[in-house]
């Protein structure tokens, strides 16, 4: 990228690691230049110059305010450690899930995986699997005819009773409920 205009002399000659805040910006000059839509002149110059503000303010912080390539690396790979949990734990929600399973299809110890999915995504792993869960409980009542207790048994739940009282504290009507709140499937069976 080429920019022909008045550089701010804190960014003259320094050797500056790129966060991933100015990373995206770049990528997004980049699509802009290559799409040549209206305006693309004039929204390029504005993310120009926003990414010269974020550079600006990146160099002003004192060094124990900078985000260094190491922490950024180590926060890049906690996201990725926990997308991939969460990806394993959607793909075999409906089956008994351990966390020691899970822990090791990503490759860390299971409180170590506890730990990151809390803090990345502010609920538990026990949550997100619930959320999965449930989830997909709603998609069968809306696409299939099954009844409520092959549903109950497909998402993984080995109670009827349990799976109703976990299905309406979390959507707020039983499983019933909801499946006749849609509507009759569009092949006209009832469910």
């Amino acid at each position: 990228i080429t920019f022909h205009g008045k550089l701010p002399t804190r960014l003259a000659g320094r050797l500056i690691h790129l966060r991933i805040e100015e990373r995206r910006l770049l990528l997004q000059l980049k699509e802009e230049s290559e799409r040549a839509l209206p305006l693309a002149d004039d929204i390029q110059l504005l993310k120009m110059n926003e990414f010269l503000l974020l550079l600006t303010r990146h160099v002003s912080l004192p060094p124990n305010k900078q985000v260094q390539p190491e922490e950024e690396n180590r926060i890049r790979y906690c996201h990725n450690v926990v997308q991939r949990a969460l990806d394993y734990l959607d793909q075999c929600s409906s089956r008994p899930l351990d966390t020691r399973d899970v822990a090791a299809h990503v490759g860390i110890s299971a409180s170590h995986l506890r730990a990151l999915i809390k803090k990345e995504t502010g609920f538990s792993m026990r949550r997100h699997v619930l959320g999965f869960r449930i989830e997909a409980a709603r998609r069968l009542l809306r696409e299939s005819i099954d009844n409520v207790a092959t549903i109950c048994y497909r998402v993984g739940y080995g109670s009827v009773p349990h799976f109703c009282t976990t299905f309406k504290k979390t959507i707020g009507m039983t499983p019933m409920e909801y499946s006749r709140s849609l509507g009759l499937p569009k092949d006209g069976k009832t469910i």
